[in-house]
């Protein structure tokens, strides 16, 4: 990670707004984030964790052993198989198992002034 020369009181004032001091630290926050598995990233949210990984199942993947970035693609993959031609309880399956896996950004957003999406 390369860290640009910030004055301090600037890299003060983006953190007190709470952004990164530095803006490689979202890359490789990103980074560390699409590596990590799936397991580990769901586990402060036990209930959306069981549906992320009913939804892993449901495709035919075993999500204890996947990486978060391995579940976006084989949910991206999934998605444009569905077509326009898909009924709507895939289309509502898939949105559930799609929210249940963004519920760790969406706290980490909401809890920072964002507005979530409800």
């Amino acid at each position: 990670m390369v860290l640009n020369k910030i004055p301090v009181s600037v890299r003060l004032e983006r953190i007190k707004k709470g952004y990164a001091g530095d803006p490689a630290y979202i890359t490789s926050a990103i980074q560390r984030m699409a590596d990590m598995p799936v397991s580990v990233y769901m586990d402060a949210f036990p209930e959306e964790k069981k549906i992320v990984f009913c939804f892993a199942h449901r495709m035919g993947i075993e999500a204890e052993d996947i990486t978060y970035k391995e579940l976006v693609w084989h949910i991206q993959k999934l998605y444009k198989s569905l077509g326009p031609q898909a009924d709507m309880i895939d289309r509502a399956w898939l949105n559930q198992g799609v929210l249940a896996l963004a519920a760790p950004l969406v706290k980490y957003w909401s809890e920072r002034g964002g507005k979530a999406h409800e």
